[in-house]
């Protein structure tokens, strides 16, 4: 399989494999977007973690 490849920031091989890691998807997003889903992810690591708390009291 061949995959085009994009702007590579980081390159490295595990065993044989060759890992090219590219940010075409990101290189455009303003601070505010940037910050919007920094926001998100803030969210859901919280909901995660209150999930995570709940399940933990339930099993005591």
């Amino acid at each position: 399989m061949t995959v085009p490849e994009g702007h590579v920031i980081r390159q490295f091989q595990i065993g044989n494999v060759q890992v090219k890691v590219c940010d075409d998807c990101c290189q455009d997003i303003s601070p505010e977007k940037i910050k919007e889903i920094l926001g998100r992810c803030g969210e859901i690591w919280a909901e995660s973690e209150a999930q995570k708390a709940k399940q933990g009291k339930q099993l005591k």
